[in-house]
Order: C-alpha cells, then structure tokens, then sequence
C-alpha cells in the first residue's frame, strides 16, 4: 500500500528542529513489509499538500501528534483526506492521552497508541484484506454502531526488531542546526524511556516507565551516514535518559572518539559517575544537560525527581573539573509551590556554573500525575474538544496561561525572564548567536505567511524576555537577584 506518514506543522513553538525519528522508524518498519511509504514533514518541507498527494497518491495516511503544537494542522490534514475517503491514523504521545475524544471528533479513523510500528503494520494488513482490526493489540477505533474501541496494550518490542533506519526517507541537512559554538549539529537517539516517576511527565503513563537502549549497529550506522553523506560533525543525544547502561555508553563513546565527533546528551544527576564523565570528556562529550526542575527539597520529593540536592552539587563540581559544560533545565510555579521553595530554586542556579539555565513555567502536561491531580480537585477542567486541547501549552518557555503556585504570576515572569536573559546575554554569546542562527534557519523554510507570522513571534518574544528581565527591580531583589 502507499502510505504518506505526516508530521504536522507545530504554529509557531520554537522547539529545535528535530527529524520526526518516531515517523522515520515506523516508515522504515513497513518498507520491510514491502509498502511504499513517505513521509513528509510540514515544518521543513513548503511543497503543498496537494501537490505531495497527486505526486504520491496514498491509499492511507499516518499523523503524528506528539504535541498540542499539533493538533490545529492534524485536524486540517485530516479533514482533506477524509473528504476523499482516505483511511486516516493518528498516533504519538498527545493521540495516546485522549483517542476517544480523536474519534468522536472524527478526527481519524484510528489511533494507534503508545508505539506504532508492529500495529500500524497489521492495521494496513487488514485494510488491504478487508479483515477485521479487533485482534489488533494497541489500536482504538468507532465499531459500525459509534462505540469507542480500545484494544489491549501492545507489549513494547526489543528495538533490535526493528530495521535500520532509511535516511533517503527524509533529507537530514534540512534538520542541520548550530549550538554551542558548532555548526552542522543534528540531534539523535540512542534509547527510548525512562524508569522514572515524574509527577509532572509523560514517560510514566506514554513508555510505562520502560527503558529500551537501540542495539549500538543501529546507533553506529546512522553516525557514520550523517557523517559521510550529510555533514554532521556534532551530536546532539535527546534520549529521556543518557547513559543508563554502562558498558553500552563505553561502546559509544570509544566510536565517537574513532569518528571525532563532538557531542553531549541529557540526562539526570546521580546517573553519571567521575569515571564515566571523564572516559566521555575523553571521547568528545563537551556538554551535558541536566533536568534538575527545582532547587528545593521538598519540591524535590513532592514531584517525585528523584535526585538529592548534594548530589547535584557534586556532579557539577565534577563537569567543572573536567571541562565539561552543564546546562540546567528548572521549571518554577509547580502546584503550591512558595516564595521561599523559589528562592531555594533561584540560589541554586546562581551558584552553579551553568553554560546555560533555562526556567520553564510550570504547565499541566495532560497524561501526567500532576494533571490528573489537578483535574480531580477541580483546580482545572479537562478539556473537551481537540480546539481546546490544541491551546493547551505543553511547554511554557515564555509566559504562562494558568498559575497553581501560591507565588503570584509576574513573579513567575519576571524570575524566568532574568534567567533566560542571563543565560543567554550574559553567560554564553555563543550560545545566543547559535539560537538566533537556528530560529532565522527555521525561518527561511517556512511557507511565507508563517515565516511572517513566525517572524512576529520571535521579535515580539524577545521584547517581552527584555521587559520582565528589567522592569521590576523590587521582585528581582525580593528573590536575591541583581
């Protein structure tokens, strides 16, 4: 079958440009059952819908709707399918959380949940034989009478299964970006999940809290196409959590060492010893990024984070002694949280020598604990169409629509705007230059009306980080900031 896997323009988010690696894995998954697949990406790729179907003329069509950011386009391309009687499938992480309400919108035909390649391979089996789908582990669908359907869980599949990546599917030198100093950077996987118990994330209920490494073939492979046939000379690992598995980063990082690539990655404090950090100092790691969230101890257990605040003085100590350059990513204004947990989050980015601190507004992730918490106690009304989901913020770098702290909004404002600015004005150039580099990148391809209206955002986002970073004097010192 011709199946066009789509990966929604996301409005305006300035999230990184990433290749949608969950849509490049299920692609390559089914050309090995003999389908003929592409994929095409609307946040890089300015040729028209309608031109991609005359070209390719699909049979059925893939969305993938990881985030809010999604849904306004996911809904528009489905609706042009559906008007010409095209099987449409949504999954990701944002389906996963809420396919009754995709269904009843008639927004798809089906949602696949959790992980998608072994059930959207057997969904388009039974499509092309015009079976039934009940069978199908992973999969919610409408029965003929309008009753929603939801399968049993799919157990998640060892991710040596899988085949190797296809690159021809996407063109990885539009994905290029700068960071740090470094040009021609790509971002890249080697595990899914997490065993962790964040109140405030998804893993737990999206990746059941399982952590899976990609068999090192796979990871080795595709470093040395991008390499050869791209240009990429710098790494980015995005994995939820880097380094799990010793003997595995030891493999790793000896071949980045073979190939002189710079890298870093993210990943949690407690989970790197000296010893690991030295060994990947050694082998070209220049940067890690740690997910701390708060500098106070009892917000610490509150969220579940797992970490202890001397521990995290001791890995820092350590990147310090090493060269390596530790980033600190904090979220502020989680449910309850006072002024004094605060001061306790703003003292420990002071005295830590972050190349880069960034401070996120606490924001209700649905799927999480802490949403769903939220919703019990009445503090928040679940959303009820896919309109409303879609103006949900899953990520509030900059301002915030709701505030379940006991500290008041502009205080919120004011303590994350001073970090962003100081991260980026007054610790690291390179890493400002590199930003503004990225969004004029992301710029040029889009479409013109959103090059426009993205345009508008980033100046408008600037002014706004200016105006609360310099105008209350009083809340800064209130918080032991200059």
């Amino acid at each position: 079958m011709n199946v066009l896997l789509i990966n929604p323009d996301m409005g305006l988010c300035l999230l990184p440009k990433t290749v949608p690696m969950g849509l490049l894995s299920i692609a390559s998954y089914l050309q090995t059952h003999h389908h003929s697949v592409q994929i095409y990406d609307r946040n890089v790729n300015r040729t028209s819908l309608k031109k991609i179907v005359e070209q390719f003329s699909p049979q059925v069509v893939g969305v993938s709707v990881t985030t809010s950011y999604h849904i306004d386009d996911a809904m528009a391309i489905s609706r042009y399918f559906r008007e010409h009687n095209i099987p449409v499938v949504w999954g990701g992480h944002m389906a996963t959380i809420i396919p009754e309400l995709i269904l009843q919108q008639r927004a798809a035909d089906y949602v696949v949940l959790h992980e998608g390649e072994i059930t959207f391979h057997e969904l388009l089996q039974a499509l092309e034989n015009n079976t039934s789908v009940a069978q199908i582990d992973g999969l919610t669908y409408l029965d003929n009478n309008g009753n929603f359907v939801q399968t049993p869980d799919r157990a998640f599949a060892c991710l040596a299964e899988f085949p190797m990546l296809d690159w021809s599917l996407v063109r990885p030198e539009k994905y290029l970006d700068t960071f740090m100093g470094h040009r021609n950077v790509f971002r890249l996987y080697t595990s899914k999940g997490c065993p962790g118990r964040c109140t405030f994330c998804v893993n737990e209920s999206f990746n059941r809290r399982s952590y899976r490494a990609r068999p090192f073939l796979h990871t080795s492979s595709d470093i040395d196409h991008l390499i050869e046939h791209h240009g990429v000379d710098t790494i980015v690992f995005y994995d939820e959590l880097f380094g799990m598995d010793k003997q595995a980063l030891r493999e790793l990082c000896d071949f980045l060492r073979s190939r002189n690539i710079i890298w870093g990655a993210q990943t949690k404090i407690g989970v790197l010893s000296p010893d690991d950090m030295q060994h990947m100092y050694d082998c070209g790691c220049r940067w890690l990024t740690y997910g701390i969230e708060t500098g106070s101890a009892e917000m610490q257990k509150r969220i579940r984070k797992g970490i202890s605040l001397d521990k995290i003085d001791k890995d820092l100590q350590v990147c310090a002694n090493i060269g390596i350059a530790a980033a600190g990513n904090f979220i502020i204004g989680f449910p309850d949280e006072t002024k004094d947990q605060l001061r306790e989050t703003v003292a420990l980015i002071l005295r830590s020598n972050f190349y880069r601190s960034m401070a996120n507004i606490f924001s209700p992730i649905p799927g999480t604990k802490l949403y769903g918490e939220l919703v019990e106690t009445g503090r928040i009304l679940a959303c009820e169409t896919l309109e409303e989901w879609s103006k949900t913020a899953i990520i509030s770098f900059y301002g915030t629509t709701s505030n379940f702290s006991a500290v008041p909004t502009r205080h919120l404002l004011v303590l994350q705007n001073y970090i962003h600015w100081r991260s980026l004005f007054s610790q690291n150039k390179k890493l400002a230059q590199g930003m503004l580099k990225s969004t004029l990148g992301s710029l040029t391809q889009r479409r013109l009306w959103g090059m426009i209206r993205l345009g508008i955002s980033f100046i408008k986002l600037f002014f706004s980080v200016a105006w609360y970073r310099f105008a209350y004097p009083d809340i800064r010192r209130e918080y032991g900031l200059k």
